[in-house]
């Protein structure tokens, strides 16, 4: 009997919350994941979108659609109705499987258009179309021809019914278990879905973090060997600075002590000699060092200035000439084109990158040739190019030669240096915009070479001008000038009051800070000149107490100091210095800082003959009238070195002008007598005479 009674029809929405699922489900459903293809598998989620359950009634029976559709009409589950597909026979029902996958239930009669059409759709549903998830309730007319015990076992299906026996609400009872088992087929199919996403994301992001690892570990080993490498070749510099420093302070210290013993010094003028010298390689270490850690931290600044590049090469070449002429090797000048006279650059730094260059290139060349080749490139660019015919460089070592605290080459010339001198002048060019490289052949020599930014300067022959006639500075226009010296050293001390007073300053020193108040209160001073690192109140100190006090708050204060970090000039400026002057103190740094300030107005060779003129013939006098002196350049470097008080550097290029040309030998045996007696002004009057007296 069929029941149209609708409280028996319309089931509510509370069967949603039933999950129930037997273990012949699960099972099943583990099969369902298992066999189904990938885009079976991706189908899933989209099974229960549609906003009705389908139900396929495969029977040949016409009567039997009529009635189970009567039957189900209004039925629901979940929330959602029935749309029932029909198929009137075995084969038919395979093709409606085929085309709508998503079919969630299937009333299946055995007994079609064979006697086990129903069967045999069944095993082709679940082995060829792989759908395991759709719920096959069997339903035949003849069970005793199909026992149920060897029809469940054999056939994947997940009830049996007897026609006679399906009853309207057994029908109702199988359907919704069905539906529901579906549902949770469903539901643990697109969780397993979902896990096999998050495992193959998982796999993915294990794989990526797994090459990620191997990346970063061969980074790793690669900073290992690059830092073992630093550590070594830091452990190298370190062992070759302890030569260094040790050799000259064996020197130091050693006739330091033979001389406190002495009473006469004079018999020891070679100790005193080996002092100085020994002391300027020290200055050499400590001013490597300290530009190599003012790059390193972006401290260094450039200072260009206006220069005469012609002379400033021909001084370079002047001084590697005298310095060759003591081995085999010829230096070679060879400008190509038009070279500007007078440039803007830092002519500092660009003499230490071509005396750091033309050193290791005489230092590596037993015999032959260095030449310096130059020329201009355009863009207001200038070209460097420095080729000896040395050693040469291995090509394994190449990459080195740039590298902080490395030293390649002849084993037996490396303790000579610091390694620092190539990887400086490296990044001192790349500071003036171009780039250091290099070329060699081992066994024929090497070629270093540069281009630098060095635009012509706009009155090139004023500069000139102004830069020769520093040399001829014999004192200022005005009232006398007074000028406080304050420094705890001596020997710096001297240094400035040797520079100041042949030029008609009058000098008053202080050895502290103290001192230097007390100096001040009492000369009332045009300018002072303060160490940067006094006792008892350094520079800043004093300055910072002088402008607290109406009557110095306009008094001229330069600080001089060798700290030569960016940051001492701004500490002094900040309090309240004018000026800030790097040791050691040369003649045109001062000079132009005291006109700056004091706006002197300075008085020259040619204007007047001053009584330090007309002295100075009291040195020259005993020197024969035929004396022959070296070229202008050479005098006017020398001159240049006895204004900057390095009376060992003096005595070295005196040495060797005498080696390099007998002619010169009485020239310069009076500067190397008076370099060894520290005589530095007198030094100063003989060039100055003999200068004057080759003009005239």
């Amino acid at each position: 009997m069929v029941s149209t009674d609708n409280d028996e029809l319309v089931f509510t929405e509370e069967d949603e919350e039933l999950t129930f699922v037997d273990e012949e489900d699960e099972k099943s459903s583990n099969l369902d994941i298992q066999d189904r293809s990938p885009e079976d598998r991706a189908a899933i989620p989209s099974l229960q979108r549609g906003s009705k359950w389908k139900v396929l009634i495969c029977d040949d029976d016409r009567s039997v659609h009529a009635v189970t559709k009567l039957a189900l009409d209004g039925f629901k589950f979940a929330g959602k109705g029935l749309e029932i597909v029909s198929a009137f026979s075995g084969s038919e029902g395979i093709k409606v499987m085929e085309q709508q996958p998503d079919i969630a239930a299937i009333l299946q009669d055995v007994v079609m258009e064979t006697n086990d059409a129903g069967l045999r759709a069944v095993k082709h549903i679940r082995e060829v179309l792989k759908n395991h998830l759709v719920r096959i309730i069997l339903r035949t007319g003849q069970p005793g021809d199909f026992p149920e015990s060897s029809v469940i076992v054999n056939y994947d299906i997940n009830d049996y019914k007897s026609k006679t026996e399906l009853t309207e609400q057994k029908l109702f009872t199988a359907l919704i278990s069905s539906l529901r088992a579906y549902s949770g087929v469903i539901h643990l199919a697109e969780s397993r879905q979902e896990l096999a996403k998050l495992n193959t994301q998982l796999k993915s992001f294990n794989q990526n973090l797994e090459k990620l690892v191997r990346e970063r570990t061969a980074e790793l080993e690669v900073a290992k060997v690059a830092a073992e490498s630093a550590n070594k070749a830091k452990s190298q510099f370190l062992a070759n600075m302890s030569h260094e420093l040790r050799t000259p302070l064996n020197g130091i210290l050693g006739y330091a002590q033979i001389l406190k013993r002495s009473k006469d010094p004079e018999k020891h003028q070679d100790g005193l000699e080996i002092i100085q010298r020994s002391g300027q390689h020290l200055l050499t270490l400590i001013n490597d060092i300290l530009d190599l850690s003012k790059i390193e931290a972006d401290k260094l600044e450039l200072h260009p200035t206006e220069f005469d590049l012609a002379e400033f090469l021909k001084s370079l070449i002047d001084i590697f000439t005298i310095q060759a002429s003591s081995k085999d090797v010829e230096i070679l000048y060879k400008p190509i084109g038009q070279i500007p006279e007078i440039v803007k650059g830092d002519d500092k730094r660009l003499r230490q990158i071509l005396f750091n260059l033309l050193g290791n290139a005489v230092k590596f060349t037993d015999r032959g040739t260095v030449t310096l080749v130059v020329q201009s490139t355009g863009n207001n660019r200038i070209r460097f190019d420095v080729i000896d015919s040395g050693v040469g460089i291995a090509p394994e070592d190449l990459p080195k030669v740039f590298q902080s605290f490395e030293q390649v080459g002849d084993k037996a010339k490396m303790h000579s240096g610091t390694g620092l001198g190539l990887p400086i002048s490296k990044r001192l060019v790349e500071m003036m915009g171009g780039a250091l490289q290099v070329t060699s052949t081992l066994g024929q020599g090497s070629t270093f070479w540069l281009e630098i930014d060095l635009p012509a300067a706009a009155n090139s022959e004023n500069t000139a001008q102004m830069q020769r006639r520093l040399l001829d500075i014999i004192g200022y226009k005005g009232k006398k000038r007074k000028i406080v010296v304050a420094d705890a050293k001596p020997s710096d001390r001297s240094v400035l009051v040797d520079m100041l007073s042949p030029l008609g300053f009058e000098t008053i020193e202080a050895v502290d800070g103290i001192d230097s108040l007390r100096k001040t209160a009492a000369s009332l001073p045009d300018a002072l000149l303060l160490d940067l690192n006094m006792p008892n109140g350094d520079g800043c100190a004093v300055t910072r107490k002088l402008r607290q006090t109406p009557r110095f708050k306009e008094t001229v204060v330069i600080t001089i100091s060798g700290d030569v970090f960016e940051s001492d000039r701004q500490k002094s400026i900040a309090a309240g210095c004018n000026d800030f002057i790097p040791k050691p103190v040369t003649m045109k740094t001062l000079m132009d800082a005291l006109q700056t300030h004091l706006g002197i107005e300075w008085e020259y060779r040619d204007e007047r003959a001053t009584p330090a003129i007309a002295a100075k013939p009291a040195m020259a006098s005993s020197v024969p009238a035929n004396l022959v002196l070296p070229p202008d350049r050479v005098m006017q470097e020398l001159l240049e070195l006895a204004e900057m008080g390095d009376l060992e550097l003096l005595q070295e290029r005196a040495e060797n002008l005498e080696k390099s040309d007998r002619r010169l030998q009485l020239f310069a045996g009076e500067i190397i007598k008076s370099a060894k007696g520290f005589q530095l002004r007198k030094i100063l009057d003989y060039l100055n005479a003999q200068m004057e007296a080759k003009a005239s």
